[in-house]
This record gives C-alpha cells, structure tokens and sequence, in this order.
C-alpha cells in the first residue's frame, strides 16, 4: 500500500531539520519504516515552503554527514509581478522617489507611458 502520512510535533526549525535528518538515516540504514528496504541518500528529498525552513535543514544535513543538493525556485521578492507591486508601493509612500521606480511602474503593466511622459517627471 502507500505509504502513510505521520504528523509529528516539534519546537521549531531546528527541531524539525532534526527529526528529518534523524529519520533519513533510519531509512539509510535500513531500519523498518514503513517495511522499506535501506533506502540510498540520492533516492531522498526535503522540500519546503520557505528559506528560512531550508536553512535550518542544510544546517542539519551538513552537521550530520549527509550530502546535499539546494536547488531553488525563483525567490519571491525576485518575481517580476512582486518587484512591479513594491515600485507602486513606493510611489505611493514616496511621490519623489526615483526615475528607476517610476520607469518601472510606468512600463509594468502597459500604460502607454513612454519616455516623453518620463522626462516630463524629471
């Protein structure tokens, strides 16, 4: 059958990275979870919403010996859509914000603003 789902309380991050790294190594070592056969490092995964949750796994991982890999999306802030909402934000706090903020805001989505209409701001 599948494998089942366990919810597991703990403290915190650190807590949590603990309880991961504790169970990959049961599942290295071929201790019966979930009646598995020893299961190699590279077969594994951690996945997690959040950097700050994954700095506290690599920090885990790293102190236990175990080999990984980071692979990341596209960070949030980095998002073109998040960057557009954040120029909007400042303008609106800050009418005399930069050229750079307002060029953005005016381009993103299209207003038909152009350079023309951005000097005229200078």
């Amino acid at each position: 059958g599948a494998p089942r789902v366990y919810v597991v309380a703990v403290a915190d991050d650190e807590g949590q990275a603990d309880f991961m790294v504790r169970t990959m190594q049961q599942l290295r070592c071929g201790a019966k979870v979930e009646d598995r056969d020893q299961v190699p490092f590279r077969q594994m995964a951690v996945l997690t919403r959040t950097n700050r949750q994954l700095d506290a796994v690599v920090q885990a991982l790293r102190s236990a010996g175990i080999p990984s890999v980071v692979k990341s999306g596209v960070d949030f802030f980095s998002r073109a859509e998040i960057r557009d909402a954040l120029a909007w934000a400042r303008l609106a706090l800050d009418a005399s914000a930069d050229m750079q903020l307002l060029s953005r805001a005016a381009a993103m989505p299209k207003r038909g603003v152009g350079p023309k209409t951005l000097e005229a701001f200078r």
